[in-house]
């Protein structure tokens, strides 16, 4: 047999304990790393329970502001056009101007400026 081959190269004792520390080193490194990525994945899940907490409160608050818009004051602007409807009627230049002027904001269209024909008129 050849001498290399019965010749076994084992390391020495100081360099296995070296590696044993390298290892536990790097096991304790990992570990801390793992629980500070939990501590910040909950710190973060909290985070975005308070604020989709928030967020849903203010929805809460905007849907009572539009409830009470649709039931209270739309009512109230429906029946004041209503009545600058009647009144342009009776003023022609109010419904030219005013009328004319705020209907497509409101989404209501302005009467015609033309009155309908009567039905008693004779046809020509």
């Amino acid at each position: 047999m050849n001498e290399s081959e019965t010749h076994l190269d084992v390391a020495p004792e100081t360099t296995i304990h070296a590696l044993e520390e390298e290892v536990q080193s790097l096991r304790t490194l990992f570990i801390c790393t793992l629980l500070v990525l939990i501590v910040l994945s909950a710190a973060l899940n909290i985070f975005l329970l308070r604020q989709a907490s928030l967020v849903g409160t203010q929805a809460a608050e905007q849907q009572k502001a539009v409830d009470q818009y649709n039931n209270v004051n739309a009512p109230v602007a429906r029946e004041m056009w209503v009545q600058l409807l009647k009144y342009a009627e009776k003023h022609p230049d109010f419904k030219s101007s005013i009328i004319a002027k705020y209907s497509p904001y409101l989404g209501m269209p302005a009467p015609s400026s033309t009155p309908p024909p009567a039905a008693g008129a004779p046809k020509k």
